[in-house]
């Protein structure tokens, strides 16, 4: 047997994330419309995946104005479930800023799930 190509394999999975982001950016845009946000993140993979005991699915960026997904996350999940509570929490973040200045979980990021009917687990930070 021959020796498993390593740089192929890579190649396919970046196509593959690429494609991912691609229709990712697509639902960013559509549902940045549906709640109001002036300026749709872009979407991204997130360069880690942990943050002390907390694996992190997502993150959004004031500063770039992109959602951050955690890589293993974005090549395994059901595009309609999961990721679309991933990136609608992430959304919220943007919509806070963009509406009061600050991110976080508090009292502002809560209200604004609430306005949009976001489930407690859409709300939640880390499972």
């Amino acid at each position: 047997m021959g020796e498993f190509d390593w740089e192929g394999f890579d190649m396919v999975v970046d196509a593959f994330l690429q494609n991912r982001l691609a229709r990712h950016n697509k639902m960013s845009v559509r549902l940045s419309k549906k709640y109001g946000i002036l300026d749709p993140p872009t979407v991204d993979i997130l360069p880690h995946s942990r943050r002390g005991k907390c694996c992190i699915l997502g993150f959004y960026s004031r500063s770039d104005n992109k959602i951050y997904i955690n890589k293993h996350y974005l090549g395994c999940i059901n595009m309609n479930t999961q990721y679309r509570e991933v990136l609608k929490h992430e959304l919220m973040h943007a919509l806070s800023y963009q509406r009061f200045g600050i991110g976080g979980h508090g009292k502002h990021f809560k209200d604004i799930c609430k306005e949009f009917d976001l489930t407690r687990r859409a709300m939640a930070r880390c499972n």
